[in-house]
């Protein structure tokens, strides 16, 4: 399998969990590009499989070697992925450039930073402007898991990174111009691929001025329920009172009329 020319505006997707079959074997990237051939063939209408395959692939810019390996990879992955999911729920997807995971591929560009780029990839989506994530969540992403709570029920056995290591890497893929990065008050870190640092450090802070503000009438409307809950009880004291005493005088009242009769 070989790449095209004009890669960089053509980008691949897969399931997360597309990431499990992976695991920490670079080559195994073929099969998400194999993946994505195939996937792409069966929406085309017209030719035999092996020609749908085939303009598929020339298509996406990518020279395939063997049909078969490449419809077997699919399969493989296929069939794995839609398991998952009915085992463990609807997944995100990664959006991959396909430049990068032919250079990934071979050899020219670090696994692990790729594992982190498809994490991001998932997380962030398509529309989201800027999310924040944890290291947490990174950690068991990259290896294909949404949640630390999936990758426990796996019972996988694999050697996560720890929170400085994922540091490294995040901070060279930041350098790298793969996303912005604004870490708020030392512990929240905000990501963004649509926005510059500049514009995703004002951003969180019009989110939060915005939450803030939201978050102080929410208060407001609380107290001035509660002081109108009060207010109603007293007045209907109040009420209660000068009916009480309004019965209590009509009560004199027809108490000296039967006295005057008697008399």
């Amino acid at each position: 399998m070989h790449k095209g020319e004009n890669m960089d505006k053509i980008f691949l997707e897969f399931p997360l969990c597309s990431l499990i079959q992976v695991g920490n074997n670079y080559q195994e990237v073929e099969t998400l590009i194999s993946y994505n051939i195939v996937a792409h063939s069966n929406k085309l209408e017209f030719g035999t499989e092996k020609e749908r395959i085939e303009q598929s692939a020339e298509h996406l810019g990518i020279t395939v070697g063997s049909i078969q390996n490449t419809k077997m990879n699919y399969e493989r992955l296929n069939k794995f992925t839609q398991n998952f999911m009915l085992e463990n729920g609807k997944d995100s997807y990664c959006r991959i450039g396909k430049k990068l995971m032919f250079e990934v591929l071979d050899g020219r560009f670090d696994f692990k930073q790729f594992l982190v780029l498809c994490a991001f990839s998932s997380i962030l989506g398509k529309k989201k402007k800027f999310v924040r994530i944890t290291y947490d969540r990174i950690r068991y992403a990259m290896y294909g898991y949404k949640s630390k709570k999936i990758f426990e029920k796996t019972g996988t056995k694999i050697e996560l990174l720890t929170d400085k290591q994922l540091k490294r890497i995040i901070d060279i893929l930041h350098s790298k111009k793969f996303f912005s990065k604004f870490t708020y008050r030392n512990r929240q870190i905000y990501y963004s691929t649509k926005l510059e640092d500049e514009e995703l450090r004002e951003a969180v802070k019009n989110s939060k001025i915005y939450w803030k503000k939201k978050q102080l009438q929410i208060v407001d409307k609380i107290f001035s329920n509660e002081i109108k809950s009060e207010l109603d009880k007293l007045n209907l004291e109040i009420v209660t009172k000068r009916e009480q005493r309004r019965l209590e005088h009509g009560r004199l009242r027809l108490i000296k009329v039967r006295s005057a009769e008697g008399l």
